[in-house]
């Protein structure tokens, strides 16, 4: 992947400084519009203008959680946009924080992990709104289309969950482990294309998706998506 190191990085001139700072601001942007539409439920809407077009990258475009992966715009798709899914849902919003960013050297491809922690509502089996709190470590590979830049993969690692009004403490500390419990997004998460145990916070913290550092081009073993997990068996 020819990784540099934050301390061993190129030097760019300005003008090329000044593009890449433009390019990490565009990236931001379309995250965020990807949160925004889907806390309006305008889901179809989300994958067309946020996600991938090209068919070189539409074919493993992925969306990924602790128990695996959709593989293929039109999996995740079919997940997201799920008809089921999008009645129950009533409300939320998903903040990103503590952003890191990092464009490959040749400018086609980005890398970035940030922080969410999140509330949402849905409707459970009775038709009762439900709220929840979330905490994720979310990791997004870009690339840059004719159109701008794109989501390729997209991992969200669920850490903490708590109903609104009760404690964390309700849960197990090692939620992803302890028989007898799951999380309640793995319900929600249904049977993905590529089951794995993608994702763990056994020791409180994962290693994947990776934090982001200089690097030449996209490498199929340093990604968000399902290649980049250290758990993949391909």
């Amino acid at each position: 992947m020819g990784v540099y190191g934050y301390f061993n990085r190129p030097v760019y001139d300005d003008d090329t400084q000044i593009r890449k700072t433009w390019d990490i601001e565009e990236i931001r942007n379309v995250a965020h519009k990807f949160s925004f539409l889907m806390a309006n439920n305008e889901r179809d809407r989300a994958i067309a203008e946020c996600w991938v077009t090209d068919p070189e990258y539409t074919k493993d475009a992925s969306y990924g959680k602790n128990w695996g992966y959709y593989v293929g715009l039109d999996e995740v798709k079919k997940y997201l946009t799920d008809p089921e899914r999008v009645a129950r849902y009533v409300a939320g919003q998903q903040p990103m924080t503590s952003w890191v960013v990092e464009m490959a050297h040749n400018d086609n491809t980005a890398q970035a992990v940030f922080y969410c922690i999140w509330w949402e509502v849905n409707k459970d089996d009775e038709g009762k709104d439900v709220a929840n709190w979330y905490g994720a470590k979310v990791g997004v590979d870009f690339v840059k289309q004719a159109d701008g830049w794109k989501i390729w993969h997209y991992f969200m690692g669920a850490d903490i969950y708590c109903p609104a009004g009760g404690s964390f403490n309700e849960q197990p500390s090692t939620i992803t482990e302890t028989p007898g419990w799951d999380h309640p997004m793995k319900a929600d998460f249904g049977t993905p294309t590529l089951p794995m145990d993608a994702y763990t916070v056994k020791y409180n913290w994962s290693h994947y998706p990776p934090l982001p550092t200089p690097h030449d081009t996209y490498a199929e073993t340093v990604n968000c998506g399902p290649t980049g997990n250290p758990n993949y068996k391909g």
